[in-house]
């Protein structure tokens, strides 16, 4: 007994004519637990169907919230000018300000970084996630990045309060950044 993608038998076994390296992982996922289902009974191919079905929904609702999560498909303009690379926090109004390390309010709503530089009024997607590179920059190499006064990129944290240690990424090399914003901690 064979299945199909969408777990229904299938008539007849139809031989593979791509590699296993061409098939997509769920493609795989399916022909590897086809295999291993040949000559079970219709309980239970029916059960692996309805098993198939939870995934494919799954796979839709991850797909989704990937959709949601992005940054940079959004764009808020600018309340003030805001430089290059500078991390930035929106407000209440709508509206980009670059973020003080100092400020709960700020380091707790931050975005991204400015990916250019921007007057008031500007419309911004900034970069929460991502590669960045600037043939300015010199970062140590595997050094964390992190968010200095005036949303200004630096990699030496701070140490102790009124500032927050907000880890905005780490350096690839001296020039490019992984970007991965995290969550602020107060320092004591």
């Amino acid at each position: 007994m064979a299945f199909d993608k969408a777990g229904q038998v299938a008539s007849r076994q139809v031989q593979p004519t791509t590699t296993e390296r061409d098939l997509t992982l769920p493609d795989q996922v399916f022909a590897v637990i086809g295999e291993k289902l040949e000559g079970m009974d219709k309980d239970f191919a029916e059960s692996y169907r309805q098993l198939v079905d939870a995934y494919n929904s799954l796979l839709e609702a991850l797909q989704d919230q990937v959709k949601i999560s992005s940054f940079s498909e959004l764009s808020f303009p600018a309340g003030q000018d805001i430089s290059k690379y500078q991390v930035v926090w929106l407000a209440d109004s709508h509206l980009l300000f670059p973020a003080f390390n100092t400020a709960v309010e700020e380091v707790s709503r931050i975005v991204g970084l400015s990916p250019v530089d921007a007057v008031i009024g500007d419309n911004l997607s900034p970069v929460h996630d991502g590669i960045l590179f600037d043939e300015t920059w010199e970062w140590t190499p595997q050094n964390h990045i992190y968010l200095g006064a005036d949303g200004v990129l630096t990699e030496t944290a701070p140490v102790a309060a009124p500032a927050y240690l907000v880890f905005i990424g780490e350096a690839l090399t001296s020039n490019p950044i992984r970007v991965h914003i995290d969550y602020p901690i107060t320092l004591p």
